[in-house]
């Protein structure tokens, strides 16, 4: 695909390349009680959705702030009535991501459109997945039933799928425990290496990307 991300002037070892805040983002069931789902701040006593039971905020201002995204998902999983911890990180990751794509604020379309899916490497086992998804947003999300073309909509999610887990970052604390899987631009064109030089850092739920050696 020759995509890539490349210096296009002389950059010093420990400069900041890059800083971003996520596309997307959704935190893991393991420990979701302890990180707020808008800021993704790490706090003991956590206010939970009286809802769903499913997501945590740190503060009433967050909760507020993550509103707009949280009320459409918060309904479906009111819907699915699953025990919280069951709604699986790839779940969450695939439903907010579903609910921005509608929503289309800041070229969100644009930069997930322009992602590489590599779908052809999935197992068939996790494509089955990616359209059972699909099924159950059909389901518990789409209030029009009759409007919806079922295999369309199903094709839309798990290509929207494969390209949330093909150029999904993991969102780590200092601790190296792991928080969340997030989806930023334009760092997800940058490529893997055995030898890297550069490596990513992150504060709260902003991305870092700094040189490990001149460039």
């Amino acid at each position: 695909t020759n995509r890539f991300v490349k210096a296009g002037t002389t950059l010093a070892q420990g400069s900041l390349v890059l800083k971003a805040e996520p596309l997307v983002f959704a935190t893991f069931s393991h420990n979701r009680h302890q990180y707020c789902n808008f800021c993704l701040k790490q706090k003991e006593s956590l206010l939970k959705c009286g809802k769903c039971l499913t997501v945590y905020y740190c503060s009433s201002q967050c909760q507020k702030e993550d509103w707009a995204l949280h009320k459409q998902e918060c309904v479906v999983y009111q819907r699915i009535g699953q025990k919280p911890t069951k709604i699986t990180n790839q779940f969450m990751f695939i439903l907010r991501a579903y609910l921005k794509y509608k929503e289309n604020k800041d070229d969100f379309c644009k930069k997930v459109d322009n992602m590489i899916s590599n779908i052809d490497h999935f197992p068939e086992e996790k494509i089955q997945f990616f359209q059972d998804v699909g099924l159950m947003f059909i389901k518990y999300l789409e209030e029009d039933q009759s409007k919806i073309n079922a295999e369309s909509f199903i094709s839309f999610i798990r290509n929207l799928a494969t390209k949330l887990m093909t150029n999904a970052f993991t969102i780590y604390n200092n601790d190296n425990d792991t928080i969340a899987a997030a989806l930023y631009s334009p760092s997800n064109f940058i490529n893997h290496s055995c030898e890297p030089n550069a490596i990513v850092i992150y504060k709260g739920k902003k991305q870092c990307i700094y040189t490990l050696k001149p460039l």
